[in-house]
């Protein structure tokens, strides 16, 4: 269990939120689940649909599965913000790409709703930084694990490029479902 190789000064709330949108700026909430652990370890698994009171993106519906017509008779999200802001004050916080998505998201809400939430004397926890930290995705780390080799001079311009027909060819080699034409590749890749 996490208590087991983390100590819990505060309760740790691990959040989850689905939106309308995949743009930052057009997203609302339609859903927000939350697992808090207390220091105690105890286990308090919270989950609301939301009515976002907007259209649900075709893309963004795709990514949680959750539908216009699922959200239609829920409450939108000013109804619970006053609970959701209770449940949240003082736990630190922990999601997967938290920083760059669902924090600014559910300050949007919580400021939208004119209900106060602040990440003051919180710590918030980004697992993807977390992943990308300990699994770097920059050109050295896709060169080292694809050429299988090191790059001996970073900036010899003519080792790079060569090193990026490697990392390709790697990739190729390793992940079956990249298509073999390049216009295929575009496809797969935007998808």
């Amino acid at each position: 269990m996490l208590n087991n190789s983390i100590k819990l000064v505060n309760p740790l709330v691990f959040l989850d939120l689905a939106s309308t949108d995949i743009d930052l700026k057009k997203a609302r909430i339609v859903r927000i689940s939350t697992i808090k652990i207390l220091p105690d370890n105890t286990k308090i698994f919270v989950t609301n649909i939301i009515n976002p009171e907007e259209e649900i993106s075709k893309e963004a519906e795709k990514i949680h599965g959750i539908s216009q017509k699922m959200v239609e008779k829920e409450m939108p999200f000013h109804k619970y913000s006053e609970s959701i802001s209770k449940h949240l004050a003082g736990c630190d916080l922990v999601g997967f790409g938290i920083k760059r998505f669902s924090l600014p998201l559910l300050r949007k809400e919580f400021r939208k709703s004119k209900t106060f939430f602040s990440t003051k004397n919180r710590s918030v926890i980004d697992l993807m930084r977390i992943y990308h930290r300990v699994e770097p995705r920059d050109f050295k780390s896709a060169y080292e694990r694809f050429a299988k080799k090191n790059l001996d001079n970073y900036y010899d311009s003519q080792k790079r490029v060569e090193g990026m027909v490697e990392i390709m060819e790697g990739q190729m080699a390793e992940f079956n479902q990249i298509p073999n034409t390049i216009s295929e590749i575009v496809k797969w890749i935007n998808k």
